[in-house]
């Protein structure tokens, strides 16, 4: 059995225990957004939300019943959602994961190079977007927000592994820089820069990720500091959205700050900012995902610490409490990213294969910013199909598509979205050979060729073992190769 497997297969169980309670399966109560009449707090359970809904002041209650009919929420969702005394609605998201899994970090990737500082602290997933979504790894001071209601200033720590939070270690870099990747390829369909480097300005379109410790410098416990995150619902684009902010994920909850929990957590964060509720079952509040192995699958509203592909939803998994459609609603604050590449033989984008044949790509492991763009691209929406022209000599070719996981520096524990699909033509378009493995997300094209030229398309696709859809088969993908010259 392969390391995916047996990791995947153990972390599931200890959710299904953790998780599912054994009980009957209740009819799922749904409530605000697209619900049948406008919510009134009668309407919801008894419940800890209510009883604080019920004593509001009545602009308060007005306010909170406004972003609760905005949002797709059951009653699984209610435990996990509270209300501040002006009205504000946000989600604790209590549930944490188990250590880091020691197989995981005994196998860990050691052939990776290391990042520099200014590199680690300058990372741009589309620079010059308006949208922004920022990663706070260095600590605040957070004052004058809605989460300072009974401490006037919480000074916030920086991300820290190592005892030493003054400064930044190899390792800890390294982890900033894994977990900036992850986040970015979670939101890379869309048009927002999620960058290392601070903003110069916050404003309506620009949210922030507060990666820090649950208790602040001076020893007072953070905001819901036994969570692992905690994040305002629906606040992204509202005029006051940096009194709404940041959003909180506190590292050392979540496996001792090990990357690939750090960055679900933190892209479920801002998912609730950008309007999300949890993607749960009829008995849970978060689903924890099916299948095993590299196509182990969960949701990133739901929890996605134990599946190697994390993807958006729409409730396609079984027993699926809602059908909220997450790429719609976040499409509808952040829009989409222009296409990069065309999708048929008289669009296709050269290869760049040199003089002995090969195809080479960087990722950001060796190149962060990006500088060789030759022979990679973005899968960014549903049916999105990416073509590629080349010119080889008879013989043999092999061609390796490889999502972002790539460039995952853990990458016993992926956590990527995109499933791929190659398809290789010849150069009137008949296809000469398609790969679409059930067991693995990339794809390799090995075949025997004579002269001639040659078009490979890529696209996104589901899994029907596991089974997941193309609904959210999306992101980065880099091609690598040979080819007789």
């Amino acid at each position: 059995m392969n390391t995916y497997k047996i990791l995947t297969t153990k972390l599931l169980a200890v959710a299904a225990m953790t998780l599912i309670p054994l009980t009957a399966a209740q009819a799922i109560q749904h409530f605000g957004l697209g619900a049948s009449t406008p919510l009134q707090i009668g309407d919801l359970p008894s419940s800890g939300l209510r009883s604080k809904l019920e004593q509001l002041p009545a602009k308060a209650q007005g306010k909170a019943l406004t972003a609760l009919r905005k949002l797709a929420f059951t009653d699984n969702d209610i435990r996990y959602m509270q209300v501040d005394k002006n009205g504000g609605v946000y989600f604790v998201d209590s549930f944490l994961p188990p250590p880091a899994p020691a197989s995981a970090l005994a196998n860990a990737d050691t052939q990776i190079p290391l990042i520099s500082s200014a590199d680690a602290f300058s990372l741009h997933s589309k620079k010059g977007a308006k949208n922004i979504i920022y990663l706070d790894f260095n600590g605040m001071d957070i004052t004058g927000t809605a989460w300072n209601g009974s401490v006037t200033t919480y000074k916030a720590l920086p991300y820290d592994v190592d005892g030493s939070p003054t400064t930044f270690s190899p390792t800890e870099l390294n982890n900033i820089a894994d977990i900036w990747h992850r986040i970015s390829e979670d939101y890379m369909p869309f048009n927002v820069d999620v960058t290392t480097k601070e903003p110069k300005t916050f404003g309506p379109t620009v949210g922030r990720i507060l990666i820090t410790k649950n208790v602040d410098k001076n020893g007072v416990a953070m905001p819901y500091s036994t969570a692992g995150g905690v994040a305002y619902v629906g606040v992204w684009a509202a005029s006051n959205y940096s009194y709404y902010s940041p959003a909180l994920v506190y590292y050392n909850n979540l496996g001792g700050g090990w990357p690939p929990y750090v960055a679900e957590a933190s892209s479920h964060e801002m998912g609730h900012n950008l309007g999300l509720s949890h993607d749960g079952t009829s008995t849970v509040g978060y689903y924890a995902g099916l299948g095993t192995g590299a196509v182990s699958w969960g949701p990133i509203m739901g929890v996605g610490y134990y599946t190697n592909v994390t993807q958006w939803s729409k409730g396609e998994y079984p027993d699926a409490n809602q059908k909220q459609d997450d790429m719609a609603i976040i499409a509808s604050n952040l829009k989409y990213r222009a296409d990069d590449h065309g999708k048929t033989l008289a669009t296709a984008t050269p290869l760049v294969v040199d003089t002995a044949g090969t195809i080479a790509a960087t990722n950001p492991e060796t190149d962060p910013h990006d500088a060789n763009t030759a022979n990679k691209g973005v899968i960014g929406k549903l049916n999105d199909i990416d073509m590629f022209s080349f010119f080889a000599g008879a013989g043999p070719l092999t061609i390796t598509v490889n999502p972002a996981w790539d460039a995952f520096y853990h990458d016993n524990h992926r956590g990527a979205n995109l499933d791929i699909k190659a398809t290789l033509y010849s150069w009137d378009g008949t296809v000469v050979k398609t790969v679409d493995p059930l067991n693995e997300t990339n794809a390799v094209i090995s075949a025997t060729v004579p002269a001639g030229q040659y078009y490979l398309s890529i696209k996104g696709v589901g899994n029907s073992v596991t089974p997941y859809s193309t609904y959210d088969s999306l992101g980065r993908y880099f091609i690598r190769g040979t080819v007789t010259p």
